[in-house]
């Protein structure tokens, strides 16, 4: 639905339910749409309306009377048209002139200019049936701010869970922006007062009355009612303003009476009390006493605001606000470092006592502290040393306990860390990385997992052949000379085929020692067969005492390389003891153990195979 046909409807009771209700909050949202109802309500031919609605319409019931102030009375309304409660500000019976009905009315505009979320927004300027001015307002439910200083635990309801101090400080900081913005506008306020500000049920702030207002645009060309003249509240009243100039007043006027209030939410009381008009004028320049007890920040922050020369004087609101802000930046901060200072003596505590999890528990607990109050302050020293501190005992500790790469976490985050502790981190790494390497030498030196697949292809092709031959030699015998050959011809082959993967076979120390032993053994068997040869033994002595190599040879791997090679081992040291009393079951022997041998190593490596499959499902499952 457009605009205008909302106002419309809403004019002609259309509206219901949600659309009802989402207008109504527009309605008091939005001083403009008010007065547009309001235009379209008086534009509309009576035809459209029944006499008794417009009667109802244009009725303002005047209730009960919530306040009053200078010339000017308060009281709680009933607007008819928009069914809500309202304020009405009018003249004290006693004070109706034409005088006070201008002031009135210049109040009205300077406020309904001065749209902000914090100043209460006019509604409507009417008359009453004596002709004086009614100005419409939104009703604010609460307390005047002099109200809640006087009741601290009513304060303390609205502030919890922050301190009572620091929500005073809230609401200054508050009307510190909202002055900035009138300011903007050319307005000053020149009666800034506890009493002059209301905070709502749900701790919304409001600055009231603008009564004497300076409207400084109008200013400039012709003063108007009551700026030419001294107004204010003497308690409060800014060096310039007993002196009734108004070319003299500025931001800086507002930012005294801004001083002037912190000074009674910090003391209970305005900055001169019981003290007429009279005698400020005699004394215009006089300082209020800042109390001892306050902190160093405050009392700086109120020398600077309630200096009389405005030429020396925080000029405007802005400023004061940023420092506020900017002390209790570093107050927060300030408690946060004492927090976090508490939590690393406690880890220095625990790690005298040798109890590294509480201590690591506390450090990390001062870490995020120190990290908190330098988000909230980047300058505290305080954080800057502790945080120092701490990083530097935190890597300390570390390499101490041989962690160089917690360390290095530790100091990645530590700017400010000494060179000659980056050095030695450095070095903790560097040492760290070598030890590593050697570790990771030494764990694939002895994986006997490694080039697994390329042993078991090998124990299958070689045990074909030593199979095959032996078993013939043992039933056809063959002469020296022949037996050198194929052993030397075992030895090329061999190295041949395990130089076809020279990564694994030759770069793993296990496998490496297996290729070692085997081909020692081989190199053996050819000086064997060379001395017996000489010697002009039988094949049968020849045979028993190679069996004996053999048993040695296998021995030596079950001791070097794996120890399941011990059966073939001892088998063949059995076959040598039977061949050498029994010498025509040499063959049979010599057969038999050239069968078992390769298949003993082919069951070794088919055992590791299932191993290593084993290994890497359990690691799968941990990942």
């Amino acid at each position: 639905m457009k605009e205008a046909e909302r106002l419309l409807a809403f004019v002609r009771g259309e509206l219901t339910g949600r659309e009802l209700a989402e207008f109504q909050r527009e309605l008091d949202e939005q001083p403009r749409l008010q007065r547009k109802v309001a235009d379209l309500a008086r534009s509309l031919e009576a035809s459209d309306l029944e006499s008794t609605e417009l009667e109802v319409f244009e009725t303002i019931e005047v209730l009960d009377r919530i306040g009053s102030g200078g010339m000017a009375v308060v009281h709680r309304a009933r607007q008819a048209k928009l069914d809500r409660d309202v304020a009405i500000k009018t003249i004290a019976e006693e004070h109706i002139n034409s005088e006070t009905a201008r002031r009135l009315l210049r109040e009205a505009r300077i406020t309904g200019r001065l749209e902000h979320p914090n100043i209460v927004p006019v509604h409507d300027i009417l008359l009453d049936p004596s002709g004086a001015p009614q100005i419409i307002l939104k009703r604010i439910e609460g307390d005047t701010w002099s109200t809640l200083l006087r009741d601290p635990e009513r304060a303390q309801r609205l502030a919890s869970p922050k301190e009572l101090v620091d929500w005073h400080l809230g609401v200054l900081i508050t009307l510190c922006q909202v002055l900035s913005f009138a300011h903007s506008r050319g307005v000053l306020h020149r009666d800034l007062k506890p009493d002059n500000v209301m905070i709502g049920r749900f701790g919304e702030t409001y600055l009231l009355d603008w009564g004497i207002a300076v409207d400084l645009k109008a200013a400039t060309a012709e003063a108007s009612p009551g700026e030419s003249e001294v107004a204010g509240t003497v308690a409060y009243m800014a060096p310039e303003q007993l002196q009734g100039d108004v070319a003299l007043l500025g931001p800086w006027t507002d930012t005294y009476l801004l001083g002037a209030t912190l000074f009674h939410v910090l003391t209970g009381r305005p900055p001169f009390p019981s003290v007429t008009l009279a005698d400020r004028l005699r004394a215009p320049n006089a300082l209020p006493e800042i109390p001892a007890s306050l902190s160093s920040p405050l009392r700086a922050i109120l020398e600077r605001c309630l200096d009389p020369d405005p030429t020396t004087r925080m000029i405007h609101p802005r400023e004061l606000r940023e420092a506020l802000e900017t002390m209790l930046r570093r107050r927060d901060a300030s408690r946060i470092v004492d927090r976090a200072t508490k939590q690393l003596l406690l880890a220095q505590a625990a790690r005298k006592e040798g109890d590294g999890v509480e201590a690591e528990r506390a450090a990390i607990a001062a870490e995020f502290g120190f990290r908190a109050a330098l988000d909230v302050w980047p300058q505290s020293e305080a954080a800057i040393e502790g945080a120092s501190t701490l990083a530097t005992e935190r890597i300390e500790y570390a390499l101490s306990e041989g962690q160089p790469e917690f360390a290095a976490r530790v100091l990645a985050s530590f700017d400010a860390a000494p060179t000659e502790l980056r050095r030695r981190v450095e070095r903790a790494l560097q040492r760290h990385a070598s030890e590593a390497d050697r570790l990771r030498t030494i764990a694939y030196h002895a994986d006997r997992f490694v080039g697994i697949g390329f042993r078991r292809l090998l124990v299958l092709i070689f045990g074909t052949i030593w199979i095959g031959w032996w078993s013939w030699v043992a039933v056809h015998p063959t002469s020296s000379n022949a037996n050198i050959l194929v052993t030397i011809c075992f030895v090329i082959f061999g190295l041949g085929v395990n130089l076809l993967n020279p990564e694994a076979m030759l770069g793993n120390r296990l496998n490496r020692t297996i290729l070692f032993l085997a081909m020692a053994t081989l190199a053996t068997m050819v000086v064997w067969f060379l001395g017996s040869s000489a010697m002009r033994l039988d094949q049968t002595t020849t045979y028993t005492v190679l069996m004996l190599i053999w048993g040695l040879g296998s021995g030596a791997a079950a001791v070097s390389v794996d120890y399941r090679a011990t059966p073939m081992s001892l088998l063949w040291i059995a076959a040598f003891a039977i061949s050498a009393s029994r010498p025509s079951w040499t063959p049979y022997l010599l057969i038999g153990g050239s069968i078992v041998f390769p298949l003993n190593m082919l069951a070794i490596n088919i055992w590791l195979s299932r191993l290593q499959k084993k290994a890497r499902r359990t690691s799968a499952q941990d990942a």
